[in-house]
């Protein structure tokens, strides 16, 4: 599957069949002047198949008028996608490709004339950063949040994890929450994560090239749970006092294994 704008020779039968497939019979002489202006203009993108254009997606150049100043946006419609392959994310592939990513920038920066600053929420890893050819962008406000595991092996299974394999033994204390409380077996496999309580029975083997690393157990109040959790080194845990016993082999596991930057654009 290519994802890629549509080339001002594309064709139309085509364009047309998807559209109504999608949405049912539609005006040709009404909207093929938008669909064209905006082909022309690098705002309308196709999911193709083996040459067999299967969904489209355009946004429109438009403005908000915010107490007498025009704020540009972007109004996607447009969104078809042929009956047969729905429900494998195609809309969200067009919503979220590279060109589309350049394609909204770009109608922020062509208001350079009327606002000379662009506030937005990005994560640390957005394109965005790698897009501009000099540093134009700065973080202008950063904000910390509180993060306390309630449910401890809930919140492990929840989370991601790269494609490690390793076993490691933990002693939590949360005198807040006792179910977190005790020792516990963390085992991280295929992309997955799972805390569940330590038996005195052997492991079962792990597959060639995982590592069952420092059966010393490492112990963590609820602080230092939550730090590892959003991807704090275990040097840095010891350092501060939030993490003892273990090992330097279970330490560069945990380390791989939690590595992170997490980041959060919704607030309240």
């Amino acid at each position: 599957m290519i994802v890629r704008p549509l080339a001002q020779d594309f064709d139309w039968d085509q364009y047309v069949d998807v559209t109504v497939r999608a949405f049912g019979p539609v005006d040709e002489v009404m909207i093929r002047p938008v669909i064209e202006s905006a082909v022309a203009a690098g705002r309308c993108l196709g999911a193709f198949d083996q040459g067999r254009l299967v969904a489209t997606a355009l946004y429109h150049d438009m403005r908000q008028w915010w107490h007498g100043r025009a704020v540009p946006m972007a109004r996607v419609g447009g969104v078809t996608v042929a009956p047969e392959y729905r429900g494998q994310g195609l809309g969200r592939a067009l919503a979220s490709s590279a060109a589309t990513t350049r394609a909204l920038w770009a109608v922020a920066a062509s208001n350079s004339t009327v606002a000379g600053t662009v506030r937005a929420q990005v994560g640390p890893s957005d394109p965005l950063w790698w897009m501009l050819r000099e540093q134009d962008a700065d973080i202008a406000e950063r904000e910390s949040w509180m993060l306390r595991l309630l449910d401890a092996p809930a919140a492990i299974a929840a989370r991601g994890f790269p494609a490690t394999d390793l076993t490691v033994l933990l002693q939590i204390a949360d005198d807040l929450r006792p179910a977190n409380s005790g020792r516990w077996d963390l085992t991280v496999r295929a992309g997955e994560g799972r805390l569940s309580r330590y038996r005195t029975v052997a492991p079962s083997p792990s597959p060639a090239g995982s590592s069952h690393v420092g059966r010393a157990p490492l112990a963590l109040g609820a602080r230092g749970l939550a730090a590892l959790y959003a991807g704090t080194p275990v040097a840095t845990l010891r350092r501060a006092g939030l993490a003892a016993g273990g090992s330097q082999d279970a330490d560069a596991a945990l380390d791989g294994a939690f590595a992170a930057t997490p980041f959060m654009l919704d607030g309240f």
